[in-house]
């Protein structure tokens, strides 16, 4: 959910609007880092990818294991999404984010 979401719902979430907050700290984009984490490593032969804070941030600086898919690449690509959905003031939602980066695997084609 946004910040215009709930307040429309009169949830007050009560924090200060932040890149902390949005990408970090806030209680939607932690459930919806962790339902995409589940997505991906359920997708990839149950892998054990788990990133922390910085690595969602900004990305892994060495890939641990080889997937067809890059890790690097979701996770930059879920920051994106995070920050078009919050500009939109648009509901963060896995569905959506998962039909998204499956077109974006086949156009990119990793190997």
């Amino acid at each position: 959910m946004t910040r215009k979401e709930l307040f429309r719902f009169k949830v007050n979430c009560g924090e200060a609007d932040s890149i902390d907050h949005s990408f970090i700290n806030c209680q939607f984009t932690i459930s919806f880092t962790q339902e995409t984490l589940q997505w991906f490593n359920a997708t990839h032969g149950n892998s054990t990818f788990n990133p922390n804070t910085e690595e969602i941030l900004f990305g892994l600086l060495t890939a641990t294991n080889v997937m067809k898919e890059n890790p690097n690449y979701t996770l930059l690509f879920l920051c994106y999404y995070i920050y078009r959905k919050k500009l939109q003031n648009d509901t963060l939602l896995i569905r959506d984010f998962i039909n998204k980066i499956s077109y974006k695997y086949r156009i990119e084609s990793f190997s």
